[in-house]
């Protein structure tokens, strides 16, 4: 994956897109599969683009992309836009999404259970509430639309990632989150991440170790200093 490759999503609304079938369970573990050898391919090559979303249902969309060499950030570009306007800009790389890749559902799934059993002080909100039923329909459709043009997703929790490393709100909170998520992506390509597969989801969560990096992504996307 690198910097002059050609790809992405192309154009198209992905407000209220429905999918006649959702995954089977063993898709979500074919693709974890395809995705962790993903991240050991890129682990290889030293380099790397991450980019973070925040999508809105309604509103707009917090976008984040990071180009890394190693563990060094060398460029970090935001921008809040409508998620019409920011997919055509995602590029394959690792993309890392603060929403449920998954149809809308109640209660919590497999995964969202093993991220709150797994990493203390992690909150969730359960599916069933209105304003989740729409981020799923959207988290969902941009599982599928980045399958189709080559971009390895994943799914994480800015807010638990807030909580737990004690981070305040610097800024917009949807490019804050989307940092956050772009953070997530990192630290799963430095191996200081959970990585949680399950038949409905695959999550990744930055661990404890990686605080320092993410306090590092936030000087250099957002000129934040915290500690």
């Amino acid at each position: 994956m690198g910097e002059g490759e050609a790809g992405g999503i192309e154009g198209g609304s992905v407000r209220g897109r429905h999918h006649n079938s959702p995954h089977p369970s063993s898709w979500y573990t074919w693709y974890a599969e395809l995705a962790a050898r993903a991240l050991s391919r890129a682990r290889s090559k030293g380099w790397n683009r991450i980019t973070g979303l925040d999508p809105a249902p309604r509103g707009e969309t917090g976008y984040a992309e990071l180009i890394v060499s190693g563990s060094h950030v060398t460029s970090c570009r935001t921008l809040k836009a409508s998620i019409e306007d920011i997919l055509p800009r995602l590029r394959p790389g690792i993309l890392v999404v603060d929403a449920p890749l998954h149809p809308p559902y109640h209660g919590y799934r497999a995964s969202e259970r093993m991220l709150l059993e797994n990493v203390p002080g992690a909150r969730l909100l359960p599916g069933g509430l209105p304003g989740m039923r729409l981020l799923s329909l959207l988290g969902y459709s941009i599982l599928h639309l980045s399958v189709e043009a080559g971009i390895i997703v994943f799914e994480t929790h800015p807010g638990s990632i807030r909580r737990i490393h004690r981070l305040p709100v610097i800024g917009g909170k949807d490019i804050y989150d989307a940092v956050l998520a772009a953070s997530a992506g990192l630290c799963a390509l430095l191996g200081e991440s959970y990585y949680i597969v399950a038949g409905d989801g695959l999550i990744v969560f930055p661990g404890r170790k990686c605080k320092a990096f993410i306090i590092k992504m936030i000087r250099e996307c957002l000129g934040g200093v915290t500690s």
